[in-house]
């Protein structure tokens, strides 16, 4: 697997993890689910931040960089390159 789809593919488990922590949070106060959810979420954004410097964004309103609009260019999500 390349650099590209393996790191996609943890933040697609991140994204999981925090759905996941988020739906129990909001059944249960409790502080170390609330601990991991914040450092699963600090880590996602981090990885994000990588994903999208070397490659491309990940969410629409990153699509901003360097003052040119650069969402419409590269491969949609749906799109085999793209994955």
């Amino acid at each position: 697997m390349n650099d590209k789809k393996s790191l996609l593919n943890e933040i697609r488990a991140l994204d999981f993890a925090l759905l996941e922590t988020g739906l129990y949070l909001n059944a249960y106060d409790c502080q170390e689910a609330k601990d991991y959810f914040k450092a699963i979420k600090e880590k996602r954004e981090n990885l994000a931040y990588e994903y999208e410097t070397n490659y491309t964004p990940l969410r629409m309103e990153n699509g901003m960089q360097n003052g040119e609009w650069q969402w419409h260019k590269g491969p949609w999500p749906w799109e085999s390159e793209a994955n």
